[in-house]
């Protein structure tokens, strides 16, 4: 599950690679340590076209009355989105992509001192996670919020993620 990640280039570096519109307020979180409720940069697909532009790392379903009604929703399991009620309609109609440079998967070493690992395509390229949105209502205005959509890790990441809960639970 994903709990931080990272974007080093620029916004409109980024809204090239994906050739997509950049939004005139798009204001994200830059850096090695991208966490949740902080701004980050989607692309969506409207009106024929790709736009990038900023949303609040948190989905939050339109029912929440205050940003802390509920659990901080950041991930949706591929598995399950269609049968949850947060992300049932998302999943239909509000789909994004959430570029980055890497993310990170936390371990136990056998002292249970947490160990980051950096997850990174070898070149540097972008990656991008999919991602649901919702724009909630808050007071006169709307806040787009998005989650990111995870799935069990492949074989590839077994060595570094063996001891993950979901992992083992589906072995």
């Amino acid at each position: 599950m994903c709990g931080r990640f990272a974007l080093t280039l620029p916004d409109d570096a980024v809204a090239r690679v994906f050739s997509a519109r950049l939004a005139n307020d798009s204001a994200t979180a830059r850096g090695q340590n991208i966490c949740p409720t902080q701004p980050v940069l989607t692309i969506l697909s409207r009106d024929g076209a790709r736009h990038a532009g900023p949303m609040r790392w948190g989905f939050l379903p339109h029912w929440y009355a205050s940003e802390t009604d509920g659990p901080l929703l950041i991930n949706a399991r591929a598995e399950t989105i269609a049968q949850k009620p947060a992300f049932a309609a998302a999943v239909r109609a509000r789909r994004c992509l959430i570029p980055a440079s890497g993310f990170y998967e936390w371990t136990k070493d056998d002292s249970g001192a947490r160990l980051p690992w950096y997850i990174h395509p070898a070149k540097g390229d972008l990656l991008a996670f999919a991602g649901v949105w919702q724009s909630w209502p808050h007071g006169d205005t709307r806040i787009a919020t998005c989650a990111i959509v995870t799935c069990a890790a492949n074989a590839a990441f077994s060595p570094i993620l063996w001891k993950n809960r979901r992992l083992r639970a589906q072995k």
